[in-house]
């Protein structure tokens, strides 16, 4: 599993690796400058964990690329990393399942890194105890880890969006998480998936 870090400065990529390596030193992580080179990697490497993206790349700008990376990866978690503040709800729209300014600190990133990537070494953070899970929250997990929306969501569990809604809100104050990624990622960590 490889996390990919799409930037045209070497500096940026190179400090998001060290990152990336202070949290989860044995992580593969591999720097490319555009989505055409995301995935040429993709195709002679192995599977994608993550994908952390600037904006403005040589072969796409905005969020077009948010769509065209969530378009070829939807189950990946994508992350954009750009100081154009003005993009973050296009790109959240987009498909994107965070975005964080790069003038964020060092310790934000890192702990926006253990959140994205399971079994992240965080030593400053206790363990959370077992949850016991009923089976339509373990149905709804299986769904949120496949990438469904509220709406698909609904549709497979057979109740209404407002019903799916409630429920992801309930499951999330649970685990004590506030996004599908931050929910996800939890589940993944502590062997519910």
């Amino acid at each position: 599993m490889t996390v990919y870090i799409i930037d045209n400065h070497p500096l940026v990529s190179d400090t998001l690796t060290q990152l990336v390596h202070r949290v989860r030193p044995e992580q593969k992580v591999m720097s490319v400058r555009s989505i055409a080179q995301l995935e040429s990697a993709v195709k002679d490497h192995d599977t994608v964990e993550l994908v952390i993206t600037e904006l403005d790349l040589p072969d796409t700008r905005g969020v077009m690329g948010v769509q065209q990376i969530k378009k070829a990866h939807r189950q990946i978690p994508l992350v954009v990393f750009s100081d154009n503040e003005v993009m973050k709800h296009q790109c959240l729209q987009a498909g994107a399942d965070d975005f964080v300014h790069k003038s964020t600190s060092v310790r934000d990133i890192l702990l926006k890194l253990i959140e994205w990537l399971p079994n992240a070494a965080d030593p400053n953070t206790p363990e959370r105890p077992m949850i016991k899970l009923s089976k339509r929250q373990k149905q709804l997990l299986v769904m949120l880890d496949q990438g469904l929306n509220n709406e698909e969501i609904a549709q497979a569990m057979g109740i209404a969006n407002a019903t799916a809604k409630v429920h992801l809100w309930r499951y999330y104050k649970q685990l004590g998480v506030g996004s599908r990624l931050e929910a996800v990622n939890f589940a993944r960590t502590h062997g519910y998936l």
